[in-house]
C-alpha cells in the first residue's frame, strides 16, 4: 500500500520551487504540475506529470517532517518522480531521507526497477485481496483517487483479475492498464448534475443516495451514483441504477458509437436525442425504481463516519451507530486508509483458527450455520492481535468483522447481568459485576464462538484490557480553593477557617494527584473516560508499531482495586508518557472468555 519518506525539517518548502527543480531533470517533452491542498488540510500537495502519472506524489508537512507518499497503485513514471523529488530534498535541505522503519536510504540506490516492481506487484495483491473482501461483504466498489478522475474496481475487474490471481506481475498490468485507461484515454465530457436525497421522515445518512440528473442531447461521463434520473416526455421522472444502465445502453448503442464502461462504475455515455432519446427512455421506464419518487432532497451532506451524538441516545436504545469498529482501528493504525487492506490482507492470509460453532446469526436475514473465528499476530511475542468473525452462508464463507483485540489482559471475574447483542449476532457487548460490586461493560472479542455458554447470573473469568483512543499526562495535579470559597468549603467539613499573619483566609490545596475515576456511558457501552496514576509505563510491541502499557485503575468504594492493562499507540503528542505518574483519556475495553 502507501508508503511514506521522511526527512526532518523545522520549515516548509516552495511546491512551485519543488517542481521548477523536478522539471529540469526531467525530459523537455514532459509537463510536471502541482496541486496544492486546501489550507484546512495543512500544508501541502500533489505533484504529477501531465498525461503520465495515474495517482502522482503528494508531499506535505508533518509535525517536524517533509513527507513525501507515494500511493496504491502508483504507476512507474510516478515512483521515478518520487525518487526525483526525494533526491532533489536531499541534496538541497542536506537531510538524511528515512524509510517507515527509521531506516536512512539514498532515493537512488533504494528506487531500483526491481524494487518498484516489488512494491507494485504488492500492492496489486493487497488491492485483489481487498477486491475480494468487499465481494464477501457484498460492498460494491473499491475507489482509487486518480489524478484526473476515481476509478472504480469491482465485480467485473475482480473476474478478469481471478484468472492471475497467483501472477502479480499480470495483475500490475491490469491495474494500470485500467486506471491509465480511466484518467486519460476518455472523451472529455462533464458529469452530469447530482442530488442527495433519503426517504420521507429518516434522516438517518445511511439511508441517503445520490442522484445524478440525465437529460436528452447531452454527453455524460457517468460516476459516483446509486441511481440516475431520467428527464422523460412531459415532466416524467425515470430512476435507473449503473446495471440497468448498461443493459439499456448495450440494447441502444452501435460498436462504434463510443459507448463503453470503462470500470465497475465509469460509463461513457455519448449523446442520445430524438428517437434514439426516447428509445432510451422507454428502456428505462421498464426498469423504473418507482419507490425512488417517495425520497426527499437531505438536508445536510453525505457523512461516511458520523460523529457521537449524545441528542440520538433514547432513539438509539441497542447503540447500532456503535456497532462498528472503525475508530477501533485508530487505536493500532496510524493511517486507517492505507494501512487496513494490508492488515487485512495478511490477517486473512496468515490467521490461525481460534475456534467455531454453529449458531444463529443475521446477516442479510436470518441464517444458522458454521461460524469460525480466527486471530492474527504479527509476531508471537505482540499484545494485540487481529481477529475475524467468518460465517458459512450459502456455500461460500463471508466475512463478518474484524477488528483488533487485546491479547494480554487481566484476570477477572465477572457476573454478568446483561448481554447486548448486535444485530449481526456474532457480536456483543457484555455487563456485569466485578468482584469490588461494581459494574463494568466490555465488548467481547470472542462472543461469537462463545455465545452458547454464557447465561444471565452465572460468573465467569474474563481476560480485560483496553486500548486507549487518547492519552496524556494531566496539565494539571491540583488546585486551590480560596477566599468565601475556603470558608465555605471549611463549613462543609465542620471547620473553622484557617487566616494568615494578615488575617487573610488561607487558602485551601487540593490535590488531584492521586485521582483515579472510570467513567462509562457517555460514549458507546464499551468506552470509558478515565484518570488514574500509574505505577511504570512500558514500551510493548504490536501491529509493528510501538505502543505504551500502563495499568489503568478502576476503583470500588471498598477501595478494591482492580486494573485493565492499557495499550496507547505512540505518537508526538504522547512521546514523553514513559515519566507520567498520572494519564487521563478515553478508551475502549474489550476482554474474552479465560481458557
Amino acid at each position: 500500500m502507501s508508503k511514506c519518506f521522511y526527512i526532518k525539517e523545522d520549515g516548509f518548502i516552495k511546491l512551485e520551487a519543488l517542481k521548477d527543480a523536478v522539471k529540469e531533470r526531467l525530459n523537455n517533452d514532459l509537463t510536471v504540475k502541482v496541486k496544492e491542498f486546501d489550507k484546512s488540510e495543512g500544508e501541502g500537495g500533489l505533484l504529477y506529470i501531465e498525461n503520465v502519472s495515474v495517482r502522482g506524489i503528494q508531499v506535505f508537512k508533518e509535525d517536524d517532517n517533509i513527507v513525501v507518499k507515494i500511493n496504491s497503485l502508483c504507476n512507474y513514471p510516478d515512483f521515478i518522480l518520487a525518487k526525483l523529488i526525494l533526491f532533489l530534498l536531499n541534496q538541497a535541505l542536506e537531510k538524511d531521507v528515512t524509510d517507515e522503519e527509521n531506516e536512512t536510504i539514498d532515493p537512488k540506490e533504494y528506487f531500483t526497477d526491481e524494487k518498484i516492481e516489488e512494491i507494485r506487484e504488492e500492492d496489486a495483491k493487497t488491492i485483489y485481496t481487498m477486491l475480494m473482501m468487499a465481494k464477501s461483504t457484498k460492498q460494491e466498489f473499491i475507489h482509487v483517487p486518480g489524478v484526473v478522475r476515481i476509478t472504480y474496481f469491482g465485480k467485473t475487474i475482480l473476474e478478469e483479475l481471478s484468472k492471475y490471481k497467483n501472477d502479480p506481475e499480470a495483475m500490475v498490468r491490469i491495474f494500470e492498464s485500467v486506471m491509465n485507461h480511466v484518467q486519460y484515454e476518455l472523451p472529455d465530457y462533464k458529469m452530469p448534475g447530482a442530488a442527495l436525497v433519503g426517504p420521507k421522515d429518516d434522516d438517518n445518512e445511511a439511508d441517503f443516495k445520490i442522484i445524478r440528473m440525465m437529460f436528452e442531447g447531452h454527453d455524460y461521463i457517468l460516476q459516483d451514483y446509486d441511481y440516475l434520473m431520467i428527464d422523460g416526455n412531459k415532466g416524467e421522472v425515470i430512476f435507473i441504477d449503473n446495471e440497468d444502465l448498461f443493459e439499456i445502453c448495450c440494447k441502444i448503442y452501435e460498436n462504434d458509437s463510443g459507448f463503453e464502461q470503462a470500470d465497475d462504475l465509469t460509463v461513457v455515455f455519448p449523446k442520445l436525442e430524438g428517437e434514439d432519446w426516447n428509445k432510451f427512455v422507454e428502456l428505462s421506464r421498464e426498469k423504473n425504481h418507482k419507490e425512488m419518487l417517495e425520497c426527499v432532497p437531505a438536508s445536510k451532506t453525505l457523512n461516511l463516519t458520523p460523529d457521537y451524538n449524545p441528542d440520538e441516545e433514547d432513539k438509539d436504545e441497542n447503540h447500532t451507530s456503535s456497532q462498528c469498529h472503525g475508530d477501533h482501528w485508530n487505536c493500532v493504525l496510524s493511517d486507517t486508509e492505507e494501512e487496513f487492506s494490508s492488515t487485512v490482507q495478511t490477517a486473512v492470509q496468515e490467521g490461525h483458527l481460534v475456534g467455531s460453532i454453529e449458531t444463529d446469526f443475521t446477516l442479510e436475514e436470518k441464517s444458522h450455520g458454521k461460524v469460525f473465528e480466527l486471530a492474527h499476530l504479527k509476531n508471537e511475542k505482540d499484545s494485540l492481535c487481529t481477529k475475524i468473525v467468518i460465517a458459512a452462508v450459502k456455500d461460500a464463507n463471508q466475512v463478518v468483522s474484524m477488528y483488533p483485540a487485546v491479547k494480554e489482559g487481566t484476570l477477572q471475574t465477572v457476573k454478568i447481568s446483561e448481554i447486548l447483542e448486535w444485530e449481526n449476532g456474532l457480536e456483543a457487548w457484555i455487563t456485569g459485576e466485578l468482584n469490588n460490586g461494581h459494574e463494568i461493560t466490555f465488548f467481547d472479542s470472542d462472543y461469537a464462538i462463545n455465545k452458547e455458554k454464557y447465561e444471565i447470573g452465572k460468573s465467569y473469568d474474563f481476560i480485560l484490557g483496553a486500548l486507549s483512543y487518547s492519552a496524556e499526562e494531566p496539565e494539571s495535579q491540583g488546585f486551590k480553593i480560596e477566599g468565601q470559597d475556603a470558608i465555605d468549603f471549611k463549613a462543609k467539613l465542620g471547620e473553622e477557617p484557617e487566616y494568615d499573619e494578615k488575617g487573610n483566609v488561607k487558602a485551601i490545596e487540593i490535590s488531584t494527584a492521586s485521582m483515579c475515576a472510570f467513567l462509562q456511558g457517555s460514549h458507546a457501552p464499551d468506552e470509558a473516560e478515565y484518570i488514574s496514576t500509574v505505577d511504570g509505563v512500558k514500551t510493548v510491541k504490536s501491529f509493528g508499531k510501538s505502543f505504551w502499557k500502563y495499568d489503568i485503575i478502576y476503583r470500588g468504594d471498598d477501595d478494591v482495586e482492580v486494573y485493565f492493562p492499557t495499550y496507547s499507540m505512540k505518537n508526538d503528542d504522547n512521546k514523553k508518557l514513559n515519566k507520567a505518574k498520572q494519564i487521563q483519556g478515553i478508551l475502549w475495553l474489550s476482554g474474552f472468555l479465560a481458557k
